[in-house]
């Protein structure tokens, strides 16, 4: 199984499948595709290793696959990793996502192709064993990440602010071979957060750092969890519609941002807003917050102080909106009503 381990009702793991998937995109094209992502920036030796261990099957069937698709579809970001998490434990494939393989990778057959493959390729490379030699290292990320995460029960505050009442697992995956970027996924009732290596150490050996006072850990999943509960609500409720001007005043800072699309635009503004307010009621640290207003306001958000100014109004009503679900229609009733005071 995983190597992980649990605080607070939060699974911290290194997740076999993608770790599967890390040394194919290391010894795979996608580097050259997408340079920054695969930057050597605090994980050098980590990658390193997996160049020159696995180097030999560069031209393999699922690597050329996987060129393929990295060439010819928007597979990027989070998009490869959604896909591995299709796999069962053992690398096998059973069924794969319809509405995920539709909108994502355009029903490519090459797609299934790949994943038909992985159980025998994992097998051909002796991933297993790699993935148990690494174990202690494994643990040291996972460790790194746990102590800063001490004392701070993200998983009971998302539950209570989102009014959840099927239970759901969360888990933190560590990604350590990207360099850019986290993503949060949800798989059933998984809810993943994707946590790469973003900080900003001068260490270059330190993946993750277990006193880094840059990079807040909590902040990023509670973001990247919150999109699990956001996004399905802003598709449910289909309140903007594409072709409204209501973000036309920032709409350049946002495509810059890759928020090229209203209904991404809002998610990022409201998940953004909902961790704003986590860490000014959660966290006893009023400077990051404020720090992080205005990072959000220079990059573009616009709307997110508006949004905080609703999300006052939920949490003091929680007897009467029981969730954010019951909520939510309100939160874009007044976003839009106060769009023209926006500057």
């Amino acid at each position: 199984m995983h190597i992980s381990t649990i605080i607070n009702d939060l699974e911290i793991r290194i997740d076999k499948r993608t770790e599967l998937l890390s040394i194919i995109e290391v010894i795979s094209s996608y580097g050259k595709t997408y340079p920054f992502l695969l930057e050597k920036y605090g994980n050098k030796n980590y990658v390193i290793e997996i160049e020159k261990r696995f180097k030999k099957f560069k031209n393999h069937k699922v690597v050329q696959l996987f060129n393929y698709l990295t060439q010819n579809t928007n597979f990027c970001f989070s998009t490869p990793i959604q896909l591995f998490l299709q796999l069962n434990e053992d690398f096998s494939f059973s069924s794969l996502s319809d509405d995920f393989f539709s909108k994502k990778l355009n029903r490519d057959p090459k797609v299934l192709e790949l994943l038909s493959l992985l159980s025998n390729f994992a097998k051909e490379i002796e991933f297993d064993i790699y993935y148990s030699n690494n174990e202690k290292k494994y643990r040291h990320f996972i460790n790194n990440v746990a102590n800063q995460l001490m004392g701070l029960d993200i998983v009971k505050f998302i539950n209570n602010y989102y009014g959840v009442v099927e239970p759901k697992k969360f888990i933190v995956n560590l990604i350590p071979w990207r360099t850019y970027g986290c993503y949060g996924t949800c798989h059933n009732n998984d809810l993943y957060t994707h946590l790469c290596c973003h900080h900003k150490s001068k260490n270059e050996n330190d993946i993750y750092p277990d006193n880094d006072q840059i990079f807040n850990y909590s902040s990023f999943l509670v973001h990247e969890f919150s999109h699990s509960f956001i996004n399905p609500l802003t598709d449910k409720y289909s309140l903007i519609e594409e072709d409204n001007p209501i973000f036309s005043n920032i709409w350049d800072k946002m495509k810059e941002l890759g928020y090229g699309n209203n209904k991404s635009i809002l998610n990022e503004h409201i998940v953004r807003a909902i961790t704003l307010r986590y860490l000014f009621i959660q966290r006893d640290d009023i400077s990051y917050y404020n720090n992080q207003l205005e990072t959000d306001e220079n990059w573009g958000f616009s709307y997110i102080r508006n949004i905080m100014d609703s999300l006052e109004i939920y949490e003091k009503n929680r007897n009467y909106y029981k969730n954010i679900d019951e909520f939510y229609p309100l939160l874009i009733q007044n976003l839009v009503s106060e769009k023209h005071k926006v500057k």
